[in-house]
């Protein structure tokens, strides 16, 4: 019997990985967004799960597909007329992927328009 070592090389699979499309300012009407997505390096037969993330109750019906992740936001009615965008995530996860978050905003809704004056420009005038 011989006692020699021998070295044998070994190429492990690369881990699998989401990518996400690119995702638009959601309105403040809200409404149905979907937002595409890869996974590089598959697993044959695994798919994805998404979740809302924590404290981001205002997104819900969530749908995975082989391409496309969508959900509906709600209206962003609650925030102040202006202010800045609400952030929401889901968190998404793939067998052997790291896991990945999928980051959206949402706008507030619009200012009113200033109420027009008379054509003097003087709030006070008296309109004839």
């Amino acid at each position: 019997t011989s006692k020699e070592l021998f070295k044998q090389t070994f190429n492990a699979p690369e881990r699998p990985s989401v990518n996400f499309g690119e995702v638009s300012l959601i309105p403040a009407e809200g409404g149905k967004v979907t937002v595409s997505y890869t996974v590089d390096n598959p697993i044959a037969g695994k798919t994805i799960t998404a979740t809302a993330g924590y404290g981001v109750d205002w997104i819900h019906d969530i749908n995975v597909t082989d391409t496309e992740i969508s959900f509906v936001a709600d209206a962003n009615s609650a925030a102040e007329p202006g202010s800045d965008p609400r952030t929401g995530f889901i968190s998404v996860s793939y067998p052997e992927a790291y896991n990945a978050s999928l980051t959206f905003k949402q706008a507030s809704p619009e200012k009113p328009a200033s109420p027009e004056y008379a054509s003097t420009g003087n709030p006070y005038a008296e309109s004839s």
